[in-house]
């Protein structure tokens, strides 16, 4: 029995119906997933974080099984190369897992910040620093801040946004 870890295709703006199609099916699957605020209240909620793919965990020796995902509606098929399916190593699903759990206080944490807010930095090359925050940056977890640096210039610089906390108008760190 050889059970891996495969990466289905599915067809443009699919993915949350296929993962709800296999859950149905009972098939063992991974949809990686952030949810979002969009700007129109009517759009979708929760965003596919690989857009297009879903990890699903089957007994290739069970032609069933996995001809089974073949029709599957709104999937292409399997990814494979040269006709072989595609594996995909347990302990990196595993890291995908954990990071997606901890995706929400990450987010969280990106929202806290506001333009103008006051920031110190607590790790990394530029520790112990203030300034002021700028802006989120798109699709990652880092944001721009404004340090005063160096014979007091002034520069933008990008910091992962674990490595900030606010500081109050006392000066304490929130």
């Amino acid at each position: 029995m050889s059970t891996i870890w495969c990466v289905l295709h599915c067809k443009p703006n699919k993915e949350e119906f296929v993962h709800r199609e296999l859950e149905y099916r009972g098939v063992a699957h991974f949809y990686p997933f952030v949810t979002v605020v969009p700007v129109n209240p009517r759009s979708r909620k929760r965003r596919p974080y690989f857009p297009g793919y879903i990890f699903v965990h089957i007994d290739l020796d069970n032609e069933t099984q996995a001809s089974a995902l073949r029709w599957v509606p709104g999937t292409v098929g399997l990814v494979t190369f040269d006709g072989l399916v595609a594996g995909v190593p347990e302990s990196l699903v595993n890291a995908l897992q954990k990071r997606m759990a901890e995706l929400p206080a990450i987010m969280a944490a990106e929202r806290t910040f506001r333009p103008g807010d006051r920031v110190r930095v607590v790790s990394g090359p530029f520790a112990g620093y203030e300034g002021i925050f700028d802006m989120n940056l798109s699709g990652q977890e880092r944001v721009q801040v404004l340090l005063r640096y160096l014979h007091h210039n002034i520069r933008k610089v990008d910091i992962n946004t674990a490595s900030l906390v606010k500081v109050t108008a006392a000066g304490t760190t929130s």
